[in-house]
């Protein structure tokens, strides 16, 4: 492209950028970024966007915020996709205090945050501890004439729940009810976690058989999520009734729901209906993984099925599953 005659001009050497980065190829964004200097071709906020988002999501945050300083000296506006990727790439590296500053640097200076720039900020708060502060840009955003999306309420929810805050995850879910925003899959699946992590299983259930008969709703996650916690609770007979309804709902059972309530059978000792489960699995053509050979020998060994166990090991090596150190000290 160097070569190239004429000389490409900022608009094809932009196409380049953006094709590059799609593929994640960010170490040659940055070089293609580079020739563009050699050869005097003037940058354009979109082709330092994606510098700035190249080499954040390549964790070299500190050459980004260079690359903002280019820009300002350049006479180049940055633009709120300029912010959002540094504001990303700080949150990402677990610098929450810079993160900030850069929102009120981005404010103060005139730049209007978008439902994108809130979102991220209001999320690095959550990860980092920062719950209270989470809540407080939250509420900022809206005293700002900000519009909370599904991905904002999403963001709060999963958090709160994660927090084991349930009780006011519950409360924002209704909020978004009252303003028209329309829960989505991912927030049912958080909250219905969230229960199941408290023990409280009714609700968990209630919220469930809510979401049934939604549309897209609910999804594997779903009864992932609560084939888990209802084993984990001892109630592996309501775990397979979910299990058995999944079809009926257009949803594949996976290795993960397979793996949870194969978990749950071999707790109450019910070795023959693991194995029989673990079959079943097989014959729907889902490859076991280490995992699901893992807790059908751990549960072999616990009731005391050594000669199984060892039966089962053997045929995991045929099957080219590379055995952990989980599996070597049950066998």
């Amino acid at each position: 492209m160097v070569r190239m005659n004429p000389r490409p001009s900022v608009v094809e050497f932009g196409k380049f950028l953006g094709s590059f980065a799609q593929k994640k190829q960010y170490s040659t964004v940055v070089s293609l970024c580079n020739q563009m200097d050699l050869l005097g071709v003037t940058h354009n906020v979109y082709s330092l966007n994606i510098l700035i988002n190249c080499l954040c999501r390549s964790k070299h945050v500190h050459f980004a915020v260079s690359v903002l300083g280019k820009m300002f000296k350049l006479g180049i506006q940055p633009n709120a996709i300029t912010f959002n990727a540094l504001t990303n790439g700080f949150c990402n590296e677990g610098k929450i205090k810079d993160a900030v500053e850069l929102f009120n640097m981005m404010v103060q200076r005139g730049y209007e945050p978008n439902v994108i720039s809130y979102n991220t900020i209001i999320n690095g708060l959550f990860k980092s501890g920062n719950r209270n502060m989470a809540v407080q840009v939250f509420k900022k955003m809206e005293q700002n004439g900000g519009k909370p999306n599904v991905v904002t309420y999403n963001t709060i929810i999963d958090n709160l729940c994660k927090n084991r805050l349930v009780n006011d995850a519950m409360e924002f879910l209704s909020e978004m009810l009252d303003r028209g925003i329309q829960p989505d899959v991912v927030t049912y699946n958080s909250i219905v976690h969230g229960f199941c992590n408290l023990g409280q299983l009714n609700e968990a259930t209630r919220l469930f058989k809510e979401m049934v008969g939604k549309d897209d709703m609910p999804d594997t996650v779903t009864f992932n999520i609560l084939v888990d916690g209802l084993c984990k609770e001892g109630m592996v007979s309501e775990a397979r009734c979910v299990f058995d309804i999944m079809p009926e709902k257009g949803v594949e059972p996976d290795v993960i729901t397979y793996n949870a309530l194969t978990n749950g059978l071999c707790n109450e000792g019910k070795i023959k209906d693991a194995l029989e489960l673990f079959n079943l699995m097989v014959q729907r053509g889902h490859e076991p993984g280490v995992i699901n050979y893992n807790t059908l020998i751990n549960g072999l060994c616990k009731t005391g099925n050594t000669s199984m166990a060892i039966h089962v090991f053997k045929k995991m090596e045929q099957h080219a599953c590379k055995p952990d150190v989980v599996t070597t000290v049950q066998s």
